[in-house]
């Protein structure tokens, strides 16, 4: 048993992958109740996942999770989630980010536990429970900005698709001030089309044109920004430019 499974080990922890699945898989099958199943199992879907072989790698990391709480089950939790929603099956990838949201130790799991359900609840369509995340994560500790913006986004654009637009508002405000993003440009396209939701449209015209002016471009966003420009002048009953400038987005875009 022991001398089955160092040999798989060793060749995990010289970082080859294939062979270490594979010798791994022997030991599993030569010993099913060996000395080191837990272990093996979990290196195996290790090596697995870097190998980029999902399916097998999520095969033990469930595993690991079926057996009683051990040093290896934060991390499998978090890898079988990471697998699910890769996926697109959420409420497979919830379940794990639920669990290990609940008895993670470490602070680093639990932010990544609460950035998967946030995502996940937000790819469901769940928009309250997305905006409930969102919250954890802008309110907790230890947050990265850059995962901090990311909930601000998610916030905004739930709070938007609940017509809460004061929410939506105040979110894409601060997804507006990070520079040089494309999130930040989404959050400026959005604050002008708040604007126009309202019937302000000279102050989404405005916030159109800064959008357009804004370096670097994002050329999505523009295109986006001069549909909502023309929206604006249909809106201030100014035909001519509303026509104009639906034009030049169907002549320059694809």
């Amino acid at each position: 048993d022991s001398i089955t499974y160092e040999a798989a080990e060793q060749l995990y922890m010289k970082g080859d992958n294939k062979n270490a699945s594979r010798n791994f898989d022997e030991y599993l099958k030569k010993f099913p109740q060996g000395r080191f199943s837990l272990n093996a199992n979990f290196y195996k879907a290790e090596s697995d996942y870097k190998a980029k072989e999902y399916d097998k790698a999520l095969a033990g990391y469930q595993f690991v999770t079926e057996q009683p709480r051990n040093i290896f089950t934060e991390k499998s939790l978090l890898k079988a989630g990471f697998i699910q929603y890769d996926k697109a099956n959420y409420d497979e990838a919830l379940k794990h980010f639920d669990r290990l949201e609940e008895i993670a130790d470490f602070r680093d799991n639990i932010i990544e536990a609460q950035a998967g359900q946030m995502r996940s609840h937000y790819k469901k369509g769940e928009f309250e429970s997305t905006i409930t995340n969102a919250r954890k994560l802008i309110d907790g500790d230890k947050v990265s900005n850059e995962l901090r913006n990311e909930a601000w986004l998610l916030q905004g654009r739930s709070s938007m698709a609940l017509n809460d637009l004061k929410a939506a508002g105040d979110a894409f405000t601060v997804v507006a001030k990070i520079p040089n993003s494309e999130s930040g440009a989404e959050a400026k396209y959005s604050l002008a089309l708040i604007q126009f939701k309202l019937g302000n449209y000279k102050d989404s015209q405005k916030k159109c044109f800064d959008m357009i002016k804004q370096i670097p471009s994002y050329e999505f966003w523009i295109g986006k920004s001069f549909i909502l420009l023309g929206d604006n002048y249909a809106g201030l009953n100014d035909l001519f430019q509303a026509k104009h400038t639906y034009r030049s987005v169907i002549d320059n875009y694809e």
